[in-house]
């Protein structure tokens, strides 16, 4: 442990806070954004792509075209969220929008064929990152670390229902509401 883990350890303890629930969340947010930031770096800048470009052309590339909705719920972002980085993406010519034939109001976002290309290098790029990154874990340390972060995860999104829940339910003027 390092001395500015060290005095916020100290600090935090200082205000009844339990460590070991913020060491985990803390390291595992810290360790996210520093390996997605290199990994985009290393993997995915050189191809002209940022994180979320990827995370959206490989959900094409798997799924088939999607609709906005469902891309901004795979990506957990906001729709408007998705326009812009659609929009950016066709701009680039690696996806393009199709509009459906039974609804005009509705479409689709699709690979193009460059967009096929690119996400087929950006996959190998980044899988090979993947194992980089993680080549100083041994296989059972590996799958530990992945069953883990998927129970933080379930977790959470379990306690997100639950504040959901207990607030729509709450009394106006009701403390907890």
């Amino acid at each position: 442990m390092n001395d500015d883990q060290q005095a916020l350890r100290e600090f935090l303890a200082s205000r009844n806070a339990e460590l070991d629930s913020h060491e985990a969340v803390f390291n595992l947010i810290r360790g996210a954004a520093i390996v997605v930031t290199v990994m985009e770096s290393a993997a995915l800048r050189p191809l002209g792509l940022t994180h979320a470009g990827y995370r959206l052309l490989l959900e094409l590339w798997v799924k088939g075209p999607l609709e906005p909705h469902q891309l901004a719920g795979f990506m957990m972002v906001t729709k408007p969220t998705i326009v812009g980085a659609v929009n950016t993406l066709v701009k680039a010519g690696l996806v393009r929008r199709l509009r459906s034939t039974s609804d005009r109001r509705r479409l689709t976002v699709a690979l193009t064929d460059a967009g096929l290309e690119r996400i087929e290098k950006a996959g190998a790029a980044w899988r090979e990152w993947q194992q980089r990154v993680t080549s100083d874990l041994t296989l059972e340390e590996k799958r530990t670390m992945a069953a883990l972060a998927e129970r933080i995860a379930s977790t959470a999104a379990r306690a997100r229902a639950a504040a959901a829940e207990a607030s729509a339910t709450s009394a106006p003027g009701d403390p907890a509401g």
